[in-house]
Order: C-alpha cells, then sequence, then structure tokens
C-alpha cells in the first residue's frame, strides 16, 4: 500500500484518500480529502465573513507595480514579491517575509524544526534515525573519534548517507573531494615531513596512485610550467622563501601540487609547530588538511571510512 503524508496534518494515508491532481508527481493532491473539505468549509466562512484574501489570485499588479500583500495587507512594489512559474503574473501571492513567515510555520507544524524537515529532504532520516546513529558511533564523529558527531555526511553520487561526523572531518572529505587517494597522498606527505624526510625534493619520486610516473624528465624546460600559476599569490602568502626558492619548489614538483601532484600550486605549506615550508599546495589539499589538523592518522582514517575493507568469509 502506497502511502502519502498529508501537508495539513501531518498523517501518512493511503493514496485513495487524496482527491487526483494531474500536476502533482504522484496524481495526487497535497491534502487528504478530510483536510481538503475542511480547508474548503473554511475558505467559504471566510469569504461570506468578507475576508478577501480567498479573491487573491484575481489580484494583478496594479498600473505601477505594486501590489497588496493578504496577510500584512502592505502595498508593495513587484521586487519584494518572489517569483513563481505556475502563477499567473509570475509572482507568489505574499511578500518575501509573509511567506517565510508562512513556510516555516508549515515547517514547524508538519516537521517540528526546520533541521528535522532538512534531514528528511537532503537524507530521507528521521532526527530518530540520526540520533540513533550517532548513539551507535558512541557520540563521536565516525573518523576522528574524538569530537561530538553533529553533520550528516552522504556519498555525493549514490546519495548513500556514511555517518555522522564533526564539522572539521566533514568539511575535510569536501575539500578533498571525497577521494580517498588524494586522502593517503596528503598523508604520506605528513608523514614524511614528521620523519624529517626533505619531501620537497624526495615526495615527486615517491611512487603515488594517483600521480603519473616521472621525475625530473617529466620538468619542461624553461618557464612553460609556471604557465596558469598566480606568482603573485605565491608571493604574498611565502613563509620566508624568496621567488627563487618557491620556483624551485614547484619544479621539483613538476608544476603540481605536492600532494596530489594535479592541480596549480597556489599555497605555501609550512609545519605549524615548526615553521618549516613543507611545500607548496592547491586550494583543496592545502585547507583539507587544515581540517584535520595536520594529523596523517585522521586522513588515514578518513580515506578507510571513504573506502572501507571488504571482508570474506
Amino acid at each position: 500500500m502506497t502511502l502519502k503524508t498529508c501537508r495539513d496534518c501531518g498523517v501518512a494515508k493511503p493514496l485513495e484518500q487524496f482527491h487526483p491532481h494531474a500536476q502533482m508527481k504522484d496524481g495526487r493532491h497535497n491534502y487528504c480529502v478530510e483536510c481538503y473539505r475542511r480547508r474548503n468549509r473554511e475558505r467559504y466562512q471566510r469569504k461570506k465573513a468578507g475576508d478577501l484574501r480567498d479573491g487573491r489570485r484575481t489580484r494583478p499588479l496594479e498600473f505601477d507595480g505594486y501590489r497588496v500583500c493578504p496577510d500584512c495587507g502592505e502595498r508593495k512594489p513587484a521586487s519584494e514579491f518572489a517569483t513563481r512559474k505556475r502563477a499567473s503574473d509570475g509572482l507568489h501571492t505574499y511578500c518575501r517575509p509573509c511567506n517565510n513567515a508562512r513556510a516555516y510555520a508549515s515547517i514547524e507544524r508538519l516537521h517540528g524544526t526546520s533541521r528535522n524537515w532538512k534531514l528528511k529532504e537532503r537524507y530521507g532520516l528521521t532526527a530518530e534515525q540520526v540520533a540513533q546513529m550517532v548513539a551507535d558511533q558512541g557520540g563521536m564523529c565516525a573518523i576522528c573519534e574524538e569530537r561530538p558527531a553533529e553533520h550528516v555526511d552522504h556519498d555525493h553520487a549514490t546519495g548513500v548517507v556514511r555517518g555522522v561526523l564533526c564539522f572539521t572531518c566533514n568539511v575535510g572529505l569536501g575539500t578533498f573531494e571525497d577521494d580517498p587517494t588524494r586522502l593517503l597522498d596528503a598523508m604520506r606527505y605528513l608523514w614524511l615531513w614528521g620523519a624529517e624526510c626533505l619531501a620537497a625534493a624526495w615526495w615527486m619520486r615517491m611512487p603515488s596512485p594517483s600521480r603519473a610516473p616521472g621525475g625530473d624528465a617529466d620538468v619542461p624546460g624553461d618557464d612553460a610550467w609556471l604557465s596558469g600559476i598566480n606568482l603573485d599569490r605565491l608571493f604574498y602568502r611565502r613563509k620566508g622563501l624568496s621567488p627563487g626558492e618557491m620556483a624551485k619548489m614547484i619544479e621539483i614538483q613538476a608544476g603540481g601540487c605536492a600532494v596530489c601532484g594535479t592541480e596549480s600550486p597556489e599555497h605555501v605549506d609550512h609545519d605549524h609547530a615548526t615553521g618549516k615550508v613543507r611545500g607548496i599546495l592547491c586550494f583543496g589539499c592545502n585547507t583539507g588538511m587544515g581540517s584535520f589538523g595536520d594529523d596523517p592518522d585522521r586522513l588515514a582514517r578518513a580515506a578507510r571510512y571513504l573506502r572501507p575493507v571488504v571482508t570474506t568469509t
């Protein structure tokens, strides 16, 4: 049996209890038969008492481009009414503030809070289901297990919900574009620097699944490899490096980000504890590492979270 939730009473009922409506996706009204009849009775009583709100759709714009909002009763220009394709004049019935107030009131009546509505609309989850997911995680982020789980994470390609994360881990996944390979590259980059390796020179020679094979032989000659790189931003953000030293680091990196190797290097990365410059990164990798606190362990856990190990029995 197919159920539909009435937008007025909020009760899930069989489709047979909704009047047919050809313009709706499921072919049925948004209001159940009982609510539909009640609303008609109330509208009849309002009209009988002289309430003009029910004649609002027949009110055209005045000659000077103004109209009266039936809720607040104020005369306002058309620019203060949101657009609506299905309306005869292309505008919402109510002015923006009144329309927003009505929308919030409907959300509160049907869902309790705007968060509950967004959870249902975006992820198909109820607040109770999310609370159970958080409880199953011990109340902590599914990646770092250190901060409270507050943000629902989902696969942007499939829409499948993966877990509930803290703010920084959720943002970090986004800046790395949900790519476990880039996360592992960032982990190795930080691990090598933690071992006090000369990562700026060695990193590009380490094998990586996300980077095409090569080395110094792949670096184009002259200054062609600098095309497209915003040197002004690099010099502005440098950490005690001369332009020549920075250019040499980018050359060693084959003209790409020291982590992913593909995006344009525009941001100087440094160890926040020692102040040592580690490499030149793209925006996503630089921001993503900051979101994960420059912690290779958190990056590794994030990669495992995105690409869980499949076991066979």
